[in-house]
């Protein structure tokens, strides 16, 4: 038998080692590609969208989890504390439900001069995911606005959700949200934008300043939030011109 040598190194990577390595570099553009595709509508036939059913209960626990809440603002009224309340809307008119508390750009009596109220105008589409970022950042904007040390005097005065829906139309979300269609990019549209989705937030902010909403507010100030911004702590108005 011939004599084998042996020679000491770095261990070789064999080809399926390699492959195995390299796997999930060749899914980015996969998950790429999977970001760019439209999402499923909340009225689509998708086995992932609610049906009919589960939105009507949705908006039942939600009337009544509003009302509740209307109840309890009464109640600090009566005792002294924050009075007003917030309207729904769907495309700009108003409905829906009230809180109890109507503060929204209003000049309340006491308070500093200083004082600078802002209505957060969170910017969405009308998929799933964003409807229930949606739902807690409103609620985290609730609870700070109530939380806030100011008192009566906060300036967190009002809340608009600007969605850009298929054909600007309602997505059911407005019966918990005060909220505003807009109409939004076609998939043709998208496919110029390379799929880049988010095209549709400057757009649907130029369609509400065009809106007989955006005329009816009170506050002087915007501040357009998006759908992964979550506020922790009342956020003071900083203007000084």
């Amino acid at each position: 038998r011939a004599a084998t040598s042996r020679v000491d190194g770095p261990p070789m990577l064999s080809k399926r080692n390699l492959s195995l390595l390299l796997l999930p570099f060749a899914g980015v553009p996969l998950f790429q590609w999977a970001r760019s595709m439209p999402q499923a509508d909340l009225h689509d036939n998708s086995p992932h969208a609610p049906d009919a059913a589960t939105l009507a209960l949705i908006a039942a626990r939600t009337r009544a989890t509003n009302a509740a809440a209307g109840r309890a603002d009464v109640a600090k009224v009566k005792a002294g504390g924050v009075s007003g309340g917030a309207s729904s809307s769907s495309g700009g008119s108003s409905g829906g439900g009230s809180s109890g508390r109507n503060i929204s750009g209003v000049a309340v009596q006491g308070c500093p001069a200083s004082r600078k109220p802002f209505h957060v105008v969170l910017t969405a589409t009308a998929d799933n995911y964003q409807s229930w970022q949606c739902r807690i950042m409103y609620h985290h904007w609730q609870r700070v606005r109530d939380s806030d040390p100011a008192g009566r005097c906060t300036e967190l005065t009002g809340f608009t959700r600007l969605v850009a829906s298929p054909g600007g139309r309602p997505d059911g979300l407005e019966a918990e949200i005060p909220s505003h269609f807009t109409p939004e990019y076609e998939p043709a549209d998208i496919s110029r934008f390379h799929g880049y989705r988010v095209i549709n937030r400057p757009r649907s902010v130029t369609y509400f300043l065009k809106s007989a909403r955006y005329a009816a507010l009170q506050e002087e100030y915007l501040l357009v939030a998006e759908t992964d911004h979550v506020l922790l702590q009342p956020l003071p108005n900083l203007d000084t011109s």
